[in-house]
């Protein structure tokens, strides 16, 4: 019997402009966030990406909190 591959993206990793846009926020921000230590990414050279898995458990942890204000904005 073959086993079938089933595809699961809930540990995929994310451009920053991936993040940037379902957060509805800039790019900039979201490095902000990472140069900042709220939230940690995977670097490949100078390319920085966000495991989806580490983006849900961010923003569970900020939930009803005001990004901007972390970020003194």
């Amino acid at each position: 019997m073959k086993k079938s591959t089933i595809y699961d993206d809930a540990d995929r990793l994310m451009a920053i402009d991936e993040v940037a846009e379902r957060l509805k926020t800039s790019p900039k921000r979201i490095a902000a966030l990472i140069n900042g230590g709220f939230i940690r990414a995977v670097m490949f050279g100078r390319r920085r990406y966000i495991r989806k898995y580490t983006l849900n458990a961010f923003l569970e942890s900020v939930e009803g909190k005001d990004l901007y204000d972390m970020l003194g904005a």
